[in-house]
């Protein structure tokens, strides 16, 4: 009787998952063409998908994020930046394996605009009427949350939802704040990045996702202590919360804070095949004098990217420290071979050669090394473990 109890039960809760899973419908979200000459309003094309995206979001709705928007559009050998015609948003959005298209414009000036979306159901590319609201820029948060509830409600996905609720989603950063970040999501130059974040932030710090953005550039640039800053103020979900985990676990393991270091990394570990966290939770382990656990990470980094010098610099230390020479000589040989140039591999093959005994080698390699602007004195002041690399960039 206990048997058939659970497997009905079972069987109930793996029918209702597929349901669900099965109900949930997938939106890609293209900027807003402009059909304006109002200055400063360059930036709404973009601001407005990405409001109308947070704001549509929910349990029984994907929302296609930008990073993969632009990815798609450029595997579909499309330009990221450019005006991109119906049919080619259709095969970008059937690429992503998605349900509705949502397009639309944008005219007027800044006291009176005009927003309207037309909404595409990509298996029987059936069009929706316009969707449409007006009002002047001020009113850009409620034209928007207006236009998300008219999408839900049209579309059947509003779920018995009310007006007054969805109300709530409405975007609360202001629009001078709003625009820098939509600007700097745009512009090329990271300094200048930087600096449209810092002007958002001025105007409104309360901005989970700017909060996010400014952590990452100062993370790309190694400079742990102002991305913490801002991560912590970030409060992110979804598939950046991995990032930020990895960001997170990557500047305390450089603090030597191993336990919520390995926390961070081995949760990102646990969700992602990373062989970036592999290898910092790797590097964390040696420097924690847990040279076994390090070399499973980092032997496991390797196997996942070959190539990449910093994995192969951190692996021979951790072979060296573990004191298997001809596995240490092996990796060195190998790496320098496919990156001749690199400072610090050439560096550590000094030392290699040097505990052998090997003065002649030792003393070519080292030569090799500060050539190559690595501060080799320095570096010998310091302890093995010390010599490692984190990896400060996230691929995935």
């Amino acid at each position: 009787m206990r048997k058939a109890t659970a497997f009905i039960i079972y069987f109930f809760l793996f029918w209702t998952a597929s349901v669900f899973s099965a109900d949930v419908k997938k939106i890609v979200i293209f900027p807003l063409d402009a059909n304006s000459g109002g200055e400063g309003l360059d930036w709404l094309g973009e601001g407005i998908a990405l409001s109308l995206g947070e704001q549509l979001k929910g349990r029984n709705i994907t929302v296609i994020s930008r990073s993969e928007r632009i990815r798609l559009v450029e595997n579909a050998d499309l330009p990221p930046g450019a005006r991109i015609s119906r049919a080619s948003m259709i095969r970008v959005a059937q690429k992503a394996a998605a349900d509705l298209l949502v397009m639309g414009k944008y005219s007027g000036v800044e006291r009176n605009l005009k927003i309207s979306l037309r909404v595409l159901d990509i298996k029987t590319l059936k069009l929706s009427g316009e969707i449409a609201a007006n009002g002047p820029l001020s009113a850009a948060p409620q034209m928007e949350n207006e236009l998300a509830w008219l999408v839900l409600s049209n579309t059947g996905l509003d779920r018995g939802g009310t007006r007054d609720n969805f109300q709530q989603k409405m975007r609360k950063i202001p629009n001078p704040a709003y625009a820098f970040f939509i600007q700097s999501l745009a512009e090329p130059n990271q300094n200048a990045r930087i600096q449209l974040l810092k002007k958002s932030l001025s105007i409104y710090r309360d901005f989970p996702q700017a909060q996010f953005r400014l952590g990452q550039l100062h993370f790309e640039q190694r400079d742990c202590n102002s991305a913490m800053q801002h991560l912590t103020m970030a409060r992110i979900e979804g598939e950046a919360h991995i990032e930020h985990e990895f960001m997170k676990g990557t500047c305390i393991g450089l603090k030597d804070e191993f336990s919520q270091a390995t926390q961070s990394l081995s949760y990102v570990l646990s969700i992602a095949d990373s062989y970036e966290a592999l290898n910092n939770i790797g590097v964390v382990y040696l420097r924690k004098g847990e040279t076994g656990l390090a070399i499973n990470a980092l032997k496991a980094a390797r196997n996942l990217d070959r190539s990449d010098p910093v994995v192969s610099l951190n692996l021979a230390i951790a072979e060296l420290l573990q004191g298997d020479i001809p596995a240490a000589r092996s990796l060195l040989e190998e790496a320098i071979k496919l990156h001749p140039k690199n400072g610090m591999l050439n560096f550590l093959l000094s030392y290699f050669w040097k505990q052998q005994g090997a003065e002649d080698q030792a003393k070519e390699a080292s030569d090799k090394a500060r050539s190559m602007s690595v501060s080799v004195d320095r570096l010998l002041k310091g302890t093995p473990s010390d010599w490692t690399r984190m990896i400060f960039a996230w691929k995935h």
